[in-house]
């Protein structure tokens, strides 16, 4: 992160590696990680059966993290909704209701 609560472009490399694994806890994580330390946003990871809330607090920080989720094979398989006020919602529906 630089100064001012935004991802340079080692954190955002390193976010779509962590993505491209497909392990929803791995990717959950990264994204928590980032969205933590621009000191804006918030992210929830829930234990079972797998749950990541991001509130964005709408800082361009954190929605330029989410936005570089979108269009991957992790955010096709794990996206649940997006919500008005900067909400998203990710679902480790591979492990619901085991």
């Amino acid at each position: 992160m630089d100064g001012h609560g935004y991802p340079e472009a080692d954190d955002i490399s390193w976010l779509k590696g962590e993505l491209s694994v497909m392990d929803f806890h791995r990717g959950a994580n990264a994204i928590k990680s980032l969205i933590d330390a621009t000191g804006y946003g918030r992210a929830t990871i829930g234990i079972n059966p797998g749950r990541l809330e991001v509130a964005t607090g709408g800082w361009s920080g954190c929605e330029e993290i989410l936005s570089e989720t979108h269009g991957t094979l992790w955010d096709t398989a794990f996206w649940e909704s997006t919500h008005r006020g900067g909400l998203e919602v990710f679902l480790n529906t591979r492990t619901a209701g085991a």
